[in-house]
Parts: structure tokens; sequence; C-alpha cells
């Protein structure tokens, strides 16, 4: 199927090939995905973020992408949750994309494309909880709160709702100028959790969406992954940067003055911790230097 892509359309997969995630063997069922019109989003009147405002005025209009080639899915328990794949419709940033993951609607958000003179488009999307950076909590403090009032502190300033929560105890903690999502990271690590994002759909369209916070998500197994023997494959990646054991700390120098205090022109030297740091200019970890 062809069609010319419209930048005011909501571009969403429509793939019946499968879909994998990293460090597993098993392939999950066949996924198709359908697209959400921007324009269905839910929005609570008395909470506006101008950031989001811009970005929904779009024409309410539905289409389907066949798209080709390999996916990947990959994700960590409170952390990473990406979608990489390759297509010949390019989308462009921040578009959504709805997807079943065996029998579960997934929600992810279009941040980078890679886009070749001649070829396919790679595409880089991450969960739609990415968008809680762009709510900010000024300060909280959460003393003696279960976890099902710590999340509906953080999830206040967002369209998101506790969809469930079976982690029990109390516990507490403040969060000061931080964004949501960062918030809901720290929530989880305090009440000692797991998140899961909760997507409906409802007549093609995204109807709500929730965090699911259990104490544990799917079963324990007691398995273990060998390359060779019940995973398909591994990949380490190393980072290009440098890794550095010690750091030199600098102030900025004083401007040079005339007599009068006049800025002259120039900066003396800068200013240095040497002389309550043991005569040394820098702070340093011995122990990471020796590995």
């Amino acid at each position: 199927m062809a069609c010319a892509y419209q930048p005011s359309v909501m571009l969403a997969l429509a793939c019946p090939r499968r879909v994998c995630t990293v460090f597993t063997s098993t392939p999950l069922a066949r996924s198709w995905v359908a697209c959400v019109c921007l324009s269905s989003w839910n929005f609570s009147p008395s909470k506006p973020c101008p950031l989001r405002h811009a970005r929904h005025q779009l024409s309410n209009v539905s289409m389907r992408y066949q798209l080709p080639v390999s996916e990947q899915h990959t994700e960590e328990l409170n952390g990473e949750d990406t979608l990489e794949f390759e297509c010949r419709e390019v989308p462009t940033k921040g578009d959504r994309l709805l997807w079943l993951d065996g029998g579960v609607w997934r929600e992810h958000v279009v941040v980078r494309t890679d886009e070749p003179l001649d070829g396919l488009c790679s595409v880089y999307a991450e969960s739609s909880l990415c968008e809680l950076l762009d709510d900010f909590i000024e300060e909280q403090h959460l003393v003696s709160k279960t976890a099902r009032q710590a999340l509906a502190v953080v999830l206040a300033p967002t369209r998101w709702t506790v969809s469930s929560c079976d982690v029990a105890g109390a516990a507490g903690c403040v969060l000061y100028h931080v964004n949501a999502l960062w918030a809901l990271r720290r929530v989880a690590e305090v009440w000692d959790g797991e998140v899961e994002p909760v997507i409906t759909v409802a007549g093609g369209r995204v109807a709500s969406r929730g965090i699911r916070f259990k104490s544990q998500l799917g079963s324990w197994k007691g398995l273990r992954f060998t390359y060779g023997k019940n995973m398909a494959g591994c990949t380490r990646t190393v980072l290009e940067q440098d890794v550095y054991t010690a750091l030199y700390g600098f102030g900025a120098g004083l401007p040079v003055t005339d007599e009068d205090g006049r800025y002259t022109g120039g900066y003396r030297k800068k200013l240095t911790f040497g002389e309550v740091n043991g005569g040394v200019n820098w702070v340093g970890d011995e122990n990471a230097r020796l590995v």
C-alpha cells in the first residue's frame, strides 16, 4: 500500500511482522499498529500545558501506512522503553505510534529520524511516558504516604492517572524542582515498585493513559539466559565517550581593575581550591583509576 505522507496526519505502523524484545529469545505475537488522531487526545481544561497545546492543533484524520523491514523493542524495568524500526515513510518528530504488543496497547513518541537521500528512514521512538518531562513539580514533601498517594501527587500536573497500585506500606521523600518523569522514577525507587504504562484504546483512539504500580511485573521463572542456548542474540554497546577518574576545578578569575576599581580589561588567574584540598587542585577516585 502506497500513501503520500501528510504532515498534519499522525503516522502509525501497520506492520504484520513480529516485534522482538531485546534479550528475549521468544518473539512476541504478530502486531498491528493502529493510528491515533492527535485531536482525540485527552486534556484537562483546568491544567493547560502550553508545551503540548501547539502540538495538538492537527486535523482529525486517520491513516495507516504499511511498513517493511525490521523492528526492535527494548524495555527495561523502571527505565528505558524504546522502539526502533526502518520504514519508507518519514514520520515527524513528536508523532505518536500506537501498536499492539501481544494484546497490550503501547504508545511511543518519535524523537529522532535518520533520513538518507537514498534508502529507508530509521526511526527511534520512546515510550509516551517521556511526555512527563514537560510537567514540572516545584516542591512536594511526601511524608508517611502510601504508594498510591505518592503517585497521585506526581501525576497531578499530568494527564496520566493511577490505574492500579498493589504496593503496600508507607514511606516518604522530597520532590524539589524536578520533572514528573524523574519524580515517578523516584517514587518507584522509594516505595520499591515497578511502573507499567497502561494505554486504553476505544474507537481507534487513545481513551486514557494510566500507571500500573506493582510490587513485581511478571513472574520469576528462575531462568538464566545463556548465549547460544536459549538466547537468540545479545549486543554489548560500549559508549564512545572517554571516562575520567579525576577532575580539576576552577573558579572565574577576578577582573583586572585600576586604582579606582574601573575594569581595564583581562582577568587574573582562575581561582583554585588547592589550599583546602591538600595542595592539589583536583579531586579523583583512586579506586576507579586502578580499574
